[in-house]
């Protein structure tokens, strides 16, 4: 499957379930992306265009409680990298853990080392 089909895909695929839980229970969900096409960079486009949900979700309940806690140690200057760092831990970690229930196969961290990659980028 290429990047393309992936995106059209869960694009196509969750319109439909929005507009069904829109109808059937009146609530309005999140979007997942934001026109991920038009991305200047990778930052851009992983940060502010590509599922936004997990982002708004890491960003709660991994980055900033993170933050806080090392605030409290470092000062507010030196807080943001833990906070960083852990934030894409958690998120390589669950992509180990979407990819072990998508094969069955032992996790080996190559989703989490892919996603420490990712961080260099962005």
């Amino acid at each position: 499957m290429t990047s393309l089909q992936i995106y059209l895909l869960l694009e196509m695929t969750l319109a439909l379930v929005s507009a069904l839980v829109g109808s059937l229970l009146a609530l309005e969900l999140e979007p997942t992306f934001n026109e991920p096409c038009l991305s200047t960079s990778l930052q851009d486009f992983w940060g502010r265009r590509w599922n936004l949900v997990a982002t708004n979700i890491l960003r709660l309940t991994v980055y900033e409680p993170t933050k806080k806690m090392f605030t409290n140690v470092f000062g507010h200057r030196w807080a943001t990298s833990p906070a960083v760092v852990t934030t894409f831990l958690a998120s390589g970690l669950i992509h180990e853990l979407m990819f072990y229930h998508m094969v069955r196969m032992k996790p080996t961290g190559e989703m989490t080392i892919a996603t420490f990659s990712f961080m260099e980028c962005v």
